[in-house]
């Protein structure tokens, strides 16, 4: 007996054509235009490593340029043609796509375009100022999110964590968080010169060292409690309550205390901050460097007897990593040693470089470099998370300071690893569909197995993309090698796409593979114990002048204060000393970067040494600011 639901299903199936849709699923494609056919609506994209694919356009197709931070929506949908008819244009679509015979029908809902809709050549992002008002924005978020809008930098009301538009009400400050603020809040002066900036940063300042420096009786050196709470003369901690860490003091957090202290010094000339640096230094060398014939630098110590030997520290008793060699590079010593001149930290990163080089490589076993290990430098596959797992960010940040190493040191084998890691990584740590680069892969494969599996999922992090870009900007600005200039534009392309909050500001901690925010747990946040005002300012710091006098050949100006350190009262009326100011923001190639003018006061300044970048100071004990220009030649 028929119902009548059946007949009516058997009706509608006459009247209607069988949906034999399977499964769809959406997706973004990035990659370069070509075969646009105006009459189908349809064209082919190339994507980063060559494989096309074929899109067919609605007629509710939407198209819309990057835009920067702060910047209002960019509309360019009635110039779809224009733009889908220029061959090799770079362009990102989002779609879905439909099982049609052996293949698929990617029908194409939003376009994402990164230049001019009629230059097929142009980027936004190559723009002079793009740099420089991105970090403006974020420095703006940051110190809204942080003090509301008053102007008033009262660090009491600090916190590490934020959400995505204001700090919680946890009351703990933890120092690499708090240095690593102060590092991009100072950065954001560097570049923009608003004063505002300055103060914040002062405030901060005076604040880390007033509440979590510890001075050994002796004055000899200074460490950092990991972090301070509420009333700070009884709420204080040094070991740290961080999970990977916990009840050591691990040398990482040491390090990134520097990273605000060096930045400010760099635009202050603060002798003290200066002095509290240099005893830190010391005390990292005293109790975390490895005396021994295997060298290089522990990654904990225990809070009491100060031993990484220690078997309280468990599973990192007598370790060495990548944070606690490495990361002295780019947190602080480069800049230290451009800051100083000083010939120990020129030594001092001599011998980082060459721990690197010597013991971080293993491409017999591996595309991915080694990052954990025991105090002779066997390999450790056991320690917590990491197993056997590369994380793709520190390949590229290696990259990244194997290229400065090269600068600074002069040693070609230095450049070599770095292009070498620079021509290896993409092929197993970046999205070559999408863009973007992933975050924790495992370091082998099973026999028989093509592919390197994702250690938990396959999202992209805020901080990897940064080494990714930036690595790829000095390679480029140091060989000329297009396939570097390619991946430094496509990079760009997808952390200026994907990662810039529209709408409460700053940057996603990490997005999904196809470029959507992941807002989940601290991955939400706009500050935690991993995230803070730290890499996406470093982003913008380095790329700013990495574009500008490395590939578009554009000037640029830094901004300083040296005499905005001390309190009027305090100032010695004669100025004492050398009066030598090094400003050499990073390091470049030889022979490529100047100062070509500099202002004080807004007015033209003469006494500076062009090429060495020094600027000499002038004997007077009121505030004024540097504007010093750069230029490549």
């Amino acid at each position: 007996m028929v119902t009548k639901s059946e007949e009516v299903s058997a009706d509608i199936s006459q009247q209607f054509p069988v949906n034999k849709l399977a499964f769809s699923f959406s997706d973004r494609f990035s990659g370069y235009v070509k075969n646009y056919n105006k009459k189908t609506r349809s064209f082919v994209m190339s994507t980063s490593d060559g494989t096309e694919y074929s899109f067919k356009l609605t007629s509710n197709t939407t198209c819309k340029q990057v835009r920067n931070s702060g910047e209002d929506y960019r509309d360019c949908t009635s110039d779809i043609g224009k733009v889908l008819s220029q061959n090799g244009k770079y362009i990102s679509a989002y779609g879905i796509a439909y099982p049609q015979g052996d293949g698929f029908l990617i029908e194409v809902k939003d376009i994402t375009v990164f230049g001019d809709s009629d230059n097929v050549q142009n980027y936004r992002f190559d723009a002079p100022f793009w740099w420089r008002d991105q970090i403006e924005a974020f420095g703006n978020f940051q110190l809204k999110a942080q003090f509301g809008d008053q102007g008033n930098y009262d660090y009491n009301n600090y916190r590490t964590t934020v959400s995505n538009t204001t700090r919680t009400h946890e009351k703990w400050q933890e120092i690499d968080t708090i240095s690593r603020f102060l590092y991009g809040i100072c950065t954001s002066y560097m570049m923009t010169g608003k004063p505002h900036f300055l103060r914040a940063a002062r405030e901060g300042i005076n604040y880390q060292r007033r509440y979590m420096r510890v001075e050994t009786p002796d004055g000899q050196y200074v460490y950092w409690y990991h972090a301070v709470k509420e009333n700070h003369a009884e709420h204080k901690i040094l070991p740290s309550r961080f999970g990977d860490d916990y009840g050591a003091i691990p040398l990482y957090e040491q390090i990134y205390a520097l990273a605000g202290l060096v930045q400010y010094y760099r635009i202050t000339n603060d002798a003290d901050v200066l002095s509290d640096i240099d005893r830190t230094i010391s005390f990292m060398n005293k109790y975390f460097r490895d005396e021994g014939p295997h060298k290089g630098y522990f990654s904990h110590i225990d809070p009491v007897t100060f031993s990484p030997h220690e078997d309280t520290l468990g599973e990192n008793r007598s370790k060495k990593n990548w944070n606690s060699v490495g990361d002295h590079m780019p947190a602080y010593l480069e800049s230290l040693y451009l800051a100083t001149g000083k010939k120990q930290y020129l030594d001092m990163i001599h011998y980082v470089a060459e721990l690197i080089y010597e013991h971080f490589p293993d491409y017999d076993s591996s595309p991915f470099v080694q990052e954990k290990f025991n105090d002779d430098w066997s390999h450790d596959y056991n320690w917590g998370w990491q197993q056997n797992r590369g994380v793709v960010g520190h390949n590229l940040k290696i990259a990244w300071c194997m290229t400065r190493f090269n600068h600074l040191l002069g040693d070609p084998k230095y450049l070599e690893l770095a292009k070498t890691i620079a021509y290896t990584i993409p092929e197993v740590g970046y999205d070559k569909t999408r863009g973007g680069w992933y975050d924790v892969m495992e370091r082998s494969r099973p026999e028989g197995q093509e592919f390197y599996s994702f250690a938990w999922h396959d999202r992209k992090a805020w901080w990897q993309q940064e080494q990714a870009l930036l690595a790829y900007m000095v390679l480029y600005g140091t060989t000329k090698d297009d396939l570097f200039l390619k991946y430094m534009q496509e990079t760009s392309a997808f952390w200026n796409m994907s990662f810039l909050d529209h709408d409460d500001g700053e940057v996603h901690f990490a997005v999904l593979a196809d470029g959507t925010p992941y807002l989940v747990g601290t991955e939400s946040s706009k500050g935690s114990h991993s995230k803070g005002a730290y890499h996406s300012f470093e982003l913008c710091y380095f790329a700013y002048i990495y574009n500008n006098l490395l590939h578009v050949n554009s000037p640029i100006k830094l901004y300083f204060s040296p005499n905005n350190n001390i309190p009027s009262n305090d100032r010695p009326r004669e100025w004492g000393g050398d009066n030598e100011f090094r400003v050499q923001p990073i390091s470049f190639p030889v022979n490529k970067v100047r100062i070509s003018h500099v202002l004080l006061d807004g007015v033209s300044y003469d006494a500076f040494k062009s090429e060495e970048m020094i600027v000499m100071l002038p004997r007077r004990d009121d505030d004024y600011v540097l504007e010093v220009t750069y230029e490549a030649y």
